[in-house]
């Protein structure tokens, strides 16, 4: 009987092989803190915590939309399809997590203001990359 010799499998493509995922791991710890501010029942927040909610989710979200794009941003090229993906992703788990705190929690709502400020932080998140690389590429 001959001999088989074992060799490791052939990976076709980043999504199949599983080590590329790690370095969305990052995004994947942001994503998870995220999700525990939000959906965590606080009834009794501060009026300074009020006032700059909108801050807050503009920087969580930023925060996450720039590590979903650090793998990605030592790439000579970056297409505008990498933006949309990484904006888009943030910016729905933004309105995922708006619908989930009125499902899930007793004192918090939805509200379009949150929504608003989760798109802005995305923007300038994919703004601040972008000059990045620009300032990186002309050095």
């Amino acid at each position: 009987m001959p001999a088989t010799s074992v060799t490791e499998p052939k990976y076709i493509s980043p999504i199949v092989n599983p080590k590329s995922y790690i370095v969305y791991l990052p995004a994947a710890i942001v994503a998870a803190g995220i999700a525990f501010v939000s959906l965590w029942e606080n009834p009794q927040s501060s009026f300074a915590l009020q006032m700059n909610d909108k801050l807050i989710h503009a920087l969580m979200y930023a925060v996450l939309t720039l590590t979903l794009l650090l793998p990605q941003i030592r790439k000579p090229r970056l297409g505008w399809s990498v933006y949309l993906i990484a904006g888009l992703t943030a910016f729905l788990y933004g309105c995922v997590m708006e619908v989930l705190q009125t499902a899930c929690t007793a004192t918090r709502t939805a509200e379009w203001a949150d929504v608003l400020a989760d798109g802005i932080g995305v923007i300038v998140a994919l703004i601040i990359v972008e000059n990045i690389r620009n300032r990186k590429s002309h050095e």
